[in-house]
């Protein structure tokens, strides 16, 4: 039976472009050329020079500066949204209604009202078989994936905190552009935005059936309050977006939670983790161990990590009885280090994550 064709359009070939283009490449490599053929039919992009390196290096039909060229051309049958949060809506309102699949950065829209309004569009397209999908890549890294599943299963029992943060440092330099990622215009905000979507996506879905939030209150804080303009450096424009957002949570049982973001912070790279307490057991984990989860279980407090395969199995430390892992929350190394200590794979979950437990 043959292989179904899947043709691809592609808005916006920036950074993100790029990446999506080069993951719509390398699926028929990874999956040895299952489920289907992926063609990549048509790139679009406001600057012309980038459309035509969309078509002439990652291999393009044809490449248009207009994006209604893409949605309606009869082989595309996914519309992958790379632009700026501005123009979300706008582009996902005309593929759903030729008939297409989208596939959207985040964050969805623009603001809270088109969201609601996407949303809606998104729920009555699934009625026709129409899918929509935003990009929310870290639910599939194999440790979140066991983070979802242990979660599910009662594993945390109870649950007393969530607690994550999303860390960046790329907006220290007072000296960097006011470029759209901080105009308010065409992104809808700052951090919040930007990182949120990400930290809060996750939470929402390992909490899943667990529990839910019902009360949230925050606030946010500019720090570098004027930025050179990117036309004119000599000259200067307020920033009116945040550089960092935190937020206290209540959830449905009682339970507490915190979130935090940051652009501006210090020494970090991208440091999106999160820890979750219950009254059975705790789970962590850091994207910057992104093959990890850190997992805790009553009464003899086992620590156990989720890994690809061994190769990193030094990475996993046996956690004595008297000691908290405060330090393992952190990204740090764990407090002791026995040396008798040694490795067994216990079991296969997926084909994706094994547990590693240390005895």
């Amino acid at each position: 039976m043959a292989k179904p064709t899947i043709g691809i359009g592609v808005i916006g070939y920036g950074l993100m472009g790029r990446v999506h283009t080069y993951a719509w490449r390398t699926i028929p490599l990874l999956y040895n050329g299952e489920p289907c053929n992926i063609k990549l039919v048509g790139v679009c992009d406001v600057n012309e020079q980038a459309a035509e390196a969309g078509r002439e290096q990652a291999g393009f039909f044809f490449r248009t500066t207009d994006y209604r060229e893409v949605v309606h051309h009869p082989e595309v049958q996914v519309v992958d949204i790379c632009v700026p949060n501005r123009w979300h809506g706008e582009i996902i309102r005309e593929a759903l209604q030729a008939g297409k699949h989208v596939y959207c950065e985040k964050p969805l829209a623009y603001s809270y009202e088109e969201a609601k309004e996407l949303a809606a569009l998104a729920r009555d397209a699934a009625k026709r078989g129409v899918k929509v999908q935003v990009v929310s890549e870290y639910r599939f890294f194999p440790a979140t994936m066991k983070a979802r599943e242990l979660a599910q299963s009662g594993f945390i029992g109870r649950l007393f905190h969530f607690r994550g943060c999303y860390l960046h440092s790329g907006y220290i330099d007072p000296n960097r552009p006011l470029e759209w990622r901080l105009r308010k215009e065409i992104i809808g905000g700052g951090v919040l935005v930007d990182l949120g979507p990400h930290l809060l996506d996750l939470m929402l879905w390992l909490l899943e059936g667990v529990d839910e939030p019902v009360a949230v209150c925050g606030m946010t804080e500019t720090f570098i309050k004027e930025r050179p303009l990117p036309e004119d450096p000599s000259k200067k424009a307020p920033v009116e977006v945040d550089d960092a957002a935190s937020a206290l949570i209540r959830f449905k049982s009682g339970a507490l939670g915190y979130v935090e973001f940051s652009r501006v912070a210090t020494g970090t790279e991208d440091e999106l983790r999160f820890e979750i307490h219950g009254d059975k057991g705790a789970m962590a984990f850091n994207l910057m161990e992104p093959n990890w989860l850190w997992v805790l279980t009553e009464p003899n407090r086992r620590a156990i990590g989720v890994s690809r395969n061994c190769q990193q199995s030094k990475s996993i430390r046996h956690l004595q009885p008297t000691h908290r892992p405060s330090s393992l929350w952190a990204g740090c190394a764990p407090m002791s280090t026995p040396n008798s200590a040694s490795l067994t794979p216990s079991s296969t979950t997926s084909q994706q994550s094994q547990i590693l437990t240390m005895h």
